[in-house]
């Protein structure tokens, strides 16, 4: 698990999604501060899966 750099609290990973653009991309997300840092290099467009 990552550690936040400005709290030291623990940070998951969520994906964060942009409905108008269409974009997804993963992020880390500390538990304590709120704080998010990119995960992916850049966002992924959304597509559909049958």
């Amino acid at each position: 698990m990552k550690t936040c750099d400005k709290c030291r609290g623990a940070m998951l990973l969520e994906r964060a999604v942009d409905l108008d653009a269409g974009l997804a991309i993963a992020v880390f997300a500390c538990l304590n501060c709120g704080r998010r840092k990119a995960a992916e290099p850049e966002p992924r467009p959304l597509t559909a899966r049958y």
